[in-house]
C-alpha cells in the first residue's frame, strides 16, 4: 500500500461531545447503538476537514457547507478503506463510495450533519453547529464553565468543598458567586479573539475571586445583590 503526505494519521474521537449531543437531543440508547466505530471515525475526520479554511465552501440556505469528495476521504483513511492504489479500479471505487454513502445516511439520520449534492456529483457537508461547539471546534466554542466542567470537574468540586463552609454551608450563596465569575469569563471570551483556557490560570483566579468576596467588608450586602440577580 502506497503512503503519501495527504493521509491523516491521527483522528481523535470525542466521546464526551457525542454523548452530550445525544443527551441534549434526547436520542435514546437504541438509536445511539446504531452508531458504530466506522461512523465515528468518518464523523471526526469530517469535523477536522470542515473546520479548516482551505477547503471549498458553499452557502446553502444560510448554512456553510464544505466540499468533501469521496477521493479525499479515501486518501485520508488508508487503513479504514483499503484499496489497490496501483491501478484505477472503478468497480472498487464505486463499492467504497456506496459504503460511504451508507455511513453518511446514518450520520444524517442522527442529526449530526447535512449533505448538499451539486450537479449529482459534488458532495458538500455541513456539520451540526451544536455538535461542533461541543467538540470546541468552529466559530462557537465551549463556554469557560462548560470547559472547566468537561476537563477539570474534580478540581472544581474540590474548590466548592473548600469554600462552601465560608458561606455557612449555603450552596445557593456560594453558587451565586461562582456563577458571577464564570459569567465574567464568558464576557471576556466573547470580547477577546485570543482567549485561552488553562487549568493553571482559570481555577486559581476562581479561588481568588471567591476569597475576595469572602474578605469583602460588604460581603453581606454583596450577597444580597447577587441574590437579587
Amino acid at each position: 500500500m502506497k503512503i503519501n503526505d495527504n493521509y491523516k494519521y491521527l483522528i481523535s474521537v470525542n466521546q464526551w461531545a457525542l454523548i452530550e449531543f445525544f443527551n441534549l437531543n434526547k436520542i435514546g440508547k437504541e438509536r445511539f447503538k446504531k452508531l458504530k466505530s466506522n461512523h465515528c471515525i468518518l464523523l471526526f475526520l469530517l469535523v477536522d476537514l470542515c473546520t479548516k479554511g482551505n477547503f471549498l465552501k458553499k452557502s446553502v440556505n444560510g448554512f456553510v457547507y464544505t466540499y468533501i469528495s469521496t477521493s479525499l476521504i479515501l486518501d485520508n483513511l488508508p487503513l479504514f478503506y483499503l484499496k489497490d492504489t496501483n491501478q484505477d479500479n472503478q468497480k472498487e471505487y464505486e463499492r467504497l463510495n456506496r459504503t460511504l454513502q451508507n455511513l453518511f445516511n446514518r450520520l444524517k439520520e442522527l442529526g449530526l450533519l447535512k449533505i448538499y449534492i451539486e450537479g449529482n456529483t459534488k458532495r458538500y457537508v455541513y456539520i451540526n453547529s451544536e455538535f461542533l461547539r461541543l467538540c470546541n471546534k468552529g466559530d462557537d466554542k465551549l463556554t469557560p464553565f462548560e470547559f472547566v466542567c468537561k476537563y477539570w470537574l474534580n478540581d472544581l468540586e474540590e474548590i466548592r468543598g473548600k469554600y462552601l463552609y465560608s458561606f455557612n454551608r449555603n450552596k445557593n450563596k456560594y453558587f451565586k458567586v461562582e456563577e458571577k465569575f464564570f459569567f465574567n469569563e464568558y464576557s471576556y471570551q466573547l470580547e477577546k479573539t485570543n482567549y485561552n483556557i488553562s487549568k493553571w490560570d482559570i481555577l486559581p483566579r476562581l479561588e481568588s475571586y471567591i476569597t475576595e468576596n469572602i474578605k469583602d467588608p460588604y460581603f453581606v450586602e454583596h450577597l444580597n445583590e447577587l441574590n437579587s440577580l
